[in-house]
């Protein structure tokens, strides 16, 4: 009996075999692109940026918006008022979670650059999910009517790998006294 293959992205190479219950079963293998995983021991992370806008208003006084890339795998807005909610509990930024701390960010303006806005690294640096979560955020200064906006694409890869997706996220502040 020939031995089942697997193709691994470039070629056809033999399955890995293991005896169970007396019985030779074949375990299919795919190459994630930094290891080979088990079809049954192990699911395949997915990463996923949809993007996202998130505005915050503010009366007589100052308005902040920002989103957050949790070390829990979720993509959150807050306002200035605290609020904090998820963006899609479905797809963003790793399913299934549990190891994000293998995955590096990093964001590159769309545009103009607002001098209101602000983020956890610097444009265009790796921040690795094992330091902590990612923030970007914008804010209204002063008094009177003020509106700042900022859009940026974010980028999400696994260690020092090939960049897995992409997405762009616009945060939004106004400002207006009564």
């Amino acid at each position: 009996m020939a031995a089942p293959k697997v193709y691994n992205g470039s070629s056809w190479v033999l399955s890995a075999f293991k005896q169970w219950r007396s019985v030779w079963e074949a375990r299919p293998y795919f190459y994630d692109g930094t290891e080979w995983v088990s079809l049954f021991d192990k699911v395949p992370e997915v990463v996923t940026l949809s993007g996202q806008t998130n505005t915050a208003n503010a009366f007589g006084s100052t308005a902040r918006s920002e989103i957050e890339f949790r070390t829990n795998g979720n993509v959150y807005e807050e306002d200035n008022n605290g609020t904090s909610n998820q963006v899609d509990s479905t797809t963003d930024w790793l399913r299934p979670t549990g190891n994000e701390t293998d995955y590096q960010i990093r964001f590159t303006h769309v545009g103009a650059t607002n001098s209101q806005f602000g983020a956890t690294a610097a444009e265009g640096v790796w921040w690795p999910f094992s330091s902590g979560s990612f923030f970007i955020w914008i804010s209204t200064t002063g008094i009177g009517f003020q509106s700042e906006s900022e859009t940026v694409t974010i980028e999400i890869r696994k260690g020092t790998g090939a960049v897995l997706d992409s997405g762009t996220y616009t945060v939004n502040a106004n400002r207006e006294d009564f």
